[in-house]
């Protein structure tokens, strides 16, 4: 947490998140239990190591590399952190504007509404806090659709 240049305490979220628009563990402290590298196709004779895309604000670890050939799949795969931020941000409206709590309890907020958004995500299957609509979808010709949250 730190005062940023508007006079406001700012709190900066860095998230990592699945498939499922679920935040999980850091990423910085490598204390993911990912899963040993695989072969991605029967032509692959090596096998890869899982990856996690990012930005140049992330330093290069053994988990996070980029190279040309992640351009397309960098895009894609952003798309999943935009969406789960943008799904978090929709159904927890305090995360919209200034918190106007004491800076301490700030963080708590926060943390608070990302386990009850994961919760929700993982027990709740009917899909009324996240519907389909919710999230980029992709059709044949790459042609996207935004999420509508």
């Amino acid at each position: 947490m730190y005062y940023n240049y508007k006079k406001f305490f700012s709190i900066v979220l860095m998230a990592v998140c699945d498939a499922k628009y679920t935040s999980t563990a850091n990423l910085m402290q490598n204390t993911l239990p990912l899963p040993p590298p695989a072969r991605i196709s029967m032509e692959s004779p090596q096998p890869l190591p899982h990856l996690f895309v990012g930005d140049a604000a992330f330093p290069l670890r053994t988990n996070l590399r980029t190279k040309r050939i992640f351009n397309y799949r960098l895009s894609r795969a952003r798309r999943v952190i935009e969406n789960s931020f943008g799904i978090l941000t929709a159904r927890w409206r305090i995360l919209r504007t200034t918190i106007e709590y004491d800076p301490k309890n700030c963080e708590k907020v926060v943390l608070a509404c990302i386990v009850l958004h994961n919760f929700i995500i993982l027990n709740y299957h009917n899909r009324w806090y996240c519907p389909e609509n919710y999230v980029d979808r992709q059709e044949p010709g790459n042609i996207v659709h935004c999420g509508e949250w």
